[in-house]
C-alpha cells in the first residue's frame, strides 16, 4: 500500500490528495479536503458546501475543525489499535515528521485495517485447513483411539464452519484420507487383541467409502462421523465396559504373548510372568486411550500420544528395560539361548522307572539334585 487518494465531489484527478504523503496546506488541498468531509456529512461548518466553497475564509475555518476531530480520531485510533498492527502504523506515519506526525493517520489506519480484513481472514483459513490436514494425518493405531481421532476432526470442522469455509473443500479434506485410514482396520493381523474392534470399524468406513466412490454429492462429514462413532461407541467402548477391564476378556480370545510383537511388547512369557504379560498386552492395546486434548498437543505442540509409550510386562519403560531378556529368539536385544544349551544347563538327573506294585504299570518320578519329589512311588498314578 503507497498511496491512499482522497478526491473532491467532482473526484477530479488533479485534486487527489494521498494521505499517506506529507501533507502541503494550500487553498486548493483545504478545499479538497472540506469537499470530501461534507459531502460524508462532517459538522465542521454552519453552511454548505455550495456557500463555504466561495470564501476561502469559510474553507479554512472549516478545514481547521475538521483537523480538530481529525487529531482526536488518530489518538483513538492509535490507543485502540497500536500493539494489536505495529506494522500497519509505521506505514501510516513513515512519510511523516516523528514530531507532528500524520494529520490523517487515524482515517490511514481504519482504511489499512479495513481493506485488508479479507486477506487476514484468509489466512485464518488457510492456517485452520492446514492444522485439519495434519488432524486428518494423525497416527490412530489402536481401536481405542478412534473416538478421539474422529472427535478432535469433527471439532475442527465445525470451527472452519463457522468461519465460512466451503462444505465442498471441507469434505475434500476430510472424507477420502479419513475413509481410507480406517477402512484398512479390515486388514490388521489376526494376532491383534483389537483386531475384532477394528475390524467393525474397518468394514463401516469401508462402505461409506464405496458409497462416496458412487455418489460424492451425497456423503457428508456429519452423517459420516455420526455412524462411525456410533459403531466406535458399540464396537470398542462398550466392550471394554462388558469386560470392565478385565484381560480375561477380550485378551483371552488369544493365548499370552501372542501378537506382542506387533505393538512392540516383550514376549518372552516366562514362568510368573505369564499373568503380567497378559495384563501389559491388554493394557497396551485397550488402556488409556487418546484424548481430543491429545490429539491437539500431538499437532499443535509434537506431543505423542499415549499410546507411543510403550510399556514391558513389569509396567517399566521399554527403554529401562535395555538389557534384559526381551522379544523372541529373533530379537538381536534378548540374550537368546539354543534349546541344547537351556538343557545342559538345566539338566535332570537320570532317574529309573518304577512298576506299580497294584496295577503294574511303569512310572516315573520327578527329580533334581537340590528338590526330590519321591512320595510318588508309594502311590499309585491311578
Amino acid at each position: 500500500m503507497t498511496a491512499i487518494s482522497l478526491t473532491p465531489n467532482d473526484r477530479s484527478a488533479t485534486k487527489r490528495i494521498d494521505i499517506l504523503a506529507e501533507f502541503e496546506s494550500t487553498v486548493t488541498t483545504r478545499a479538497t479536503v472540506v469537499s470530501r468531509a461534507m459531502k460524508c456529512k462532517a459538522s465542521i461548518h454552519a453552511e454548505a458546501w455550495d456557500e463555504v466553497v466561495k470564501d476561502d475564509v469559510k474553507v479554512g475555518t472549516a478545514f481547521d475543525q475538521l483537523f480538530v476531530y481529525m487529531n482526536q480520531f488518530k489518538f483513538q485510533m492509535t490507543r485502540a489499535t497500536a500493539n494489536a498492527a505495529p506494522a500497519l502504523h509505521a506505514i501510516a506515519e513513515a512519510k511523516h515528521d516523528d514530531d507532528i506526525g500524520n494529520p490523517f493517520g487515524g482515517v490511514a489506519m481504519y482504511f489499512l485495517l479495513t481493506s485488508t480484513s479479507d486477506k487476514h481472514v484468509q489466512k485464518i483459513l488457510d492456517s485452520m485447513l492446514e492444522q485439519l490436514g495434519e488432524y486428518v494425518a494423525s497416527d490412530v493405531k489402536r481401536a481405542v483411539d478412534v473416538g478421539a481421532y474422529l472427535e478432535r476432526i469433527h471439532i475442527q470442522y465445525l470451527d472452519l464452519i463457522k468461519a465460512k469455509e466451503n462444505l465442498t473443500v471441507l469434505h475434500s479434506r476430510i472424507l477420502p484420507k479419513v475413509l481410507v485410514k480406517l477402512s484398512d482396520g479390515r486388514h490388521v493381523a489376526s494376532d491383534r487383541l483389537d483386531c475384532a474392534e477394528w475390524q467393525q470399524i474397518g468394514i463401516k468406513s469401508a462402505e461409506w467409502q464405496l458409497l462416496r466412490d458412487k455418489h460424492v454429492r451425497n456423503v457428508f462429514w456429519d452423517h459420516v462421523y455420526l455412524d462411525l462413532v456410533t459403531s466406535y461407541e458399540h464396537n470398542v467402548t462398550h466392550q471394554k465396559r462388558t469386560y470392565g477391564g478385565d484381560p480375561t476378556g477380550p485378551a483371552s480370545r488369544h493365548g499370552v504373548g501372542v501378537g506382542l510383537g506387533v505393538i512392540g511388547m516383550d514376549a518372552s512369557g516366562d514362568g510368573d510372568e505369564e499373568i503380567a504379560s497378559g495384563l501389559a498386552v491388554y493394557q497396551s492395546t485397550f488402556g488409556n486411550p487418546a484424548t481430543v486434548e491429545d490429539y491437539t498437543e500431538l499437532v499443535e505442540h509434537g506431543k505423542p500420544l499415549p499410546s507411543s509409550v510403550r510399556t514391558t510386562f513389569n509396567g517399566a519403560r521399554k527403554d529401562e528395560a535395555a538389557g534384559k531378556k526381551t522379544g523372541a529368539p529373533n530379537n538381536s536385544r534378548r540374550d537368546f539361548k539354543p534349546e541344547s544349551e537351556r538343557q545342559k544347563a538345566n539338566k535332570r538327573p537320570y532317574m529309573p522307572k518304577w512298576t506299580c506294585g497294584k496295577c503294574g504299570d511303569d512310572n516315573f518320578y520327578s527329580a533334581l539334585p537340590d528338590f526330590q519329589i519321591t512320595t510318588v512311588r508309594d502311590a499309585c498314578a491311578k
